[in-house]
């Protein structure tokens, strides 16, 4: 939850922040509208899906919101543009300054109507490409993606992705404009550090066993159903092995019924989805995170801030997470097979996990401290921190 913080009378700056969803305010970006607040801007939150329970929660801490509309009541000639030119009279009317754009059509839709709405600077961050497709080596953007980036780019003052592979993907397709730069590159909203704090590992004894975890949104690009088929084939030779589950309701990707969950998750231990995320971890001694794509697994990063090693996919995002065998094991996408060897790794050398988990908070403060990802963001936006 975002501090309370009184609103400041005669604030610097008006930024909007436009999102996919409206969970990402109160997860991921907290750290960031905190710091706003605290430098005396104000702040407006912009989703699709914006509730009333979200909407409460950002006015509890002193930042305004509104319902995204995508597209406009009605019938319309030209739905997007006419959807563009009513969120460029609300960020007018709202007086806004400053714009951050992500979340897929989100990111393309605010930063081209926050210029429509005369604003300069306008930050565009890319957050979803396509993975590898099957026996491909390389991801490649699909033609609507090429379209966003390029809007993005006539658009934004300053484009920027959640990591380096993406980065090189755009690069490579050609995307990048003439006489303009490449996209920064900045590790997401990162994570509080001081909000998480390395957690004791759970003994190890014989008849115990290890617990793996993982906590994910129910869709099928978080590689749910692997994790589960990983479980299933691991406790069929060790019975002993825990797998804890977690799961969030549905924010992105391709949804996964819960009738179909339920039945793949026969192998693991559910647990409830309002738990603390740092309650969960101090029960495992592995975190899992086999995503088919994820640009910067935000659940990973609060991993390795309490110190836990983590079996994670090697693909965009996720491998920028994990040293091999140094704090984690990275293991082909969409191989349920891998994660469970992965995971019978642990469970064949127990000891080396200690050691490991050292090396997940060190990395974390070393590439994923959330002052330095948002002083970084403010620094693209032209905010002085």
């Amino acid at each position: 939850m975002i501090a309370r913080v009184s609103r400041p009378a005669g604030a610097v700056s008006r930024v909007a922040l436009f999102a996919g969803s409206s969970a990402a305010f109160l997860d991921e970006a907290q750290g960031l509208i905190g710091r706003l607040i605290a430098l005396r801007h104000r702040v407006l939150c912009l989703a699709p899906d914006m509730t009333e329970g979200t909407a409460e929660a950002l006015a509890f801490a002193g930042v305004d919101s509104r319902r995204l509309a995508l597209a406009p009541d009605g019938w319309s000639l030209m739905p997007q543009r006419r959807a563009e030119i009513d969120i460029a009279k609300m960020l007018s009317a709202w007086g806004a300054d400053v714009v951050l754009a992500s979340g897929g059509p989100v990111m393309v839709t605010g930063a081209r109507a926050a210029r429509r709405a005369g604003l300069t600077r306008i930050l565009a961050v890319v957050d979803t490409l396509s993975p590898p497709a099957a026996g491909a080596s390389h991801a490649s953007l699909t033609p609507s993606q090429r379209t966003g980036i390029e809007r993005a780019y006539a658009a934004a003052s300053v484009v920027a992705c959640l990591n380096h592979d993406d980065r090189a993907l755009i690069e490579g397709s050609g995307l990048v404009p003439p006489r303009q730069t490449p996209p920064a590159v900045v590790a997401g909203f990162g994570v509080d550090l001081s909000h998480i704090a390395a957690k004791p590992l759970p003994p190890v004894d014989g008849t115990s066993g290890l617990t793996f975890l993982m906590a994910a949104d129910e869709s099928r690009e978080t590689g749910l159903l692997d994790y589960c088929d990983a479980a299933r084939i691991v406790r069929a030779r060790t019975p002993q092995a825990r797998f804890l589950l977690a799961t969030s309701p549905f924010r992105s990707g391709t949804p996964l019924p819960s009738a179909e969950l339920d039945a793949a998750a026969e192998a693991c231990e559910r647990i409830a989805t309002a738990t603390d995320i740092r309650d969960l971890i101090a029960l495992s001694h592995v975190f899992v995170y086999p995503a088919h794509r994820a640009a910067m697994p935000q659940r990973v990063l609060e991993a390795l801030a309490a110190g836990r090693p983590v079996i994670t996919s090697a693909t965009a995002g996720c491998r920028e997470t994990v040293d091999e065998r140094v704090n984690g094991v990275l293991v082909v996408p969409g191989d349920a097979g891998a994660v469970a060897r992965a995971a019978e790794s642990f469970l064949k050398r127990p000891d080396l996990i200690p050691a490991m988990a050292r090396a997940s908070r060190q990395k974390a403060e070393r590439r994923f401290d959330q002052r330095v990802c948002v002083d970084a963001l403010l620094a693209l936006m032209g905010i002085d921190a």
